[in-house]
């Protein structure tokens, strides 16, 4: 693929006028060499598919605050380095949670689970638990299937992270850190509908 900077200028210019053929041309120039990127940093081919979707996304939706002071190429790793270290935080974040469940007595885990339960049968909450599964059924069909199967699992089916984690065979932190980003991408594309 041509990586001339003319060139390239030429196509962010494009995509900052609305091209979508220009900027499909450019995610086809720098996929493969951001993909790599994101895999020699967390080591997992699925979950840097997802990073960078996610980054051609945000790049998409801030096209046009991008500088042509800079080289593309720095803009668009920039935006896949910030999401892949959040990627790396969030996954902390859920191991660190899971060690201190781990740590809880089945005592007080029996409560909290009551308690969420118990919340979860509030008429205010009922309502508020249909609005929010008519709003994700409409976009669930948008999800990846690894997204989509969790999502019907968490809320559909109202299982627990232990209960999806032993389902599907994965740890409880893969489970809450897939979930966390599938309600992201449903976030994203209420905000763009909305």
């Amino acid at each position: 693929m041509n990586k001339d900077k003319k060139y390239i200028d030429n196509l962010v210019a494009n995509a900052q006028r609305g091209d979508s053929i220009a900027f499909t041309t450019l995610m086809n120039i720098y996929k493969d060499g951001l993909y790599f990127f994101i895999v020699k940093m967390i080591g997992d081919k699925v979950e840097a598919e997802d990073i960078l979707m996610e980054t051609f996304y945000k790049a998409f939706v801030n096209i046009s605050s991008y500088s042509f002071d800079y080289a593309f190429s720095t803009w668009i790793y920039t935006i896949a380095k910030n999401n892949t270290i959040d990627y790396i935080r969030n996954a902390k974040k859920n191991v660190l949670h899971n060690c201190k469940s781990d740590i809880m007595s089945d005592e007080s885990r029996s409560f909290i689970d009551d308690l969420a339960e118990d919340n979860k049968k509030e008429p205010d909450n009922i309502v508020i638990n249909r609005e929010e599964k008519e709003v994700i059924r409409n976009y669930i069909s948008l999800l990846k299937p690894h997204y989509r199967i969790l999502i019907e699992k968490f809320y559909f089916e109202e299982k627990k992270y232990d209960e999806i984690a032993k389902e599907l065979n994965l740890p409880i932190g893969t489970i809450k850190g897939k979930l966390h980003r599938a309600r992201k991408i449903i976030n994203n594309f209420l905000r763009q509908n909305t």
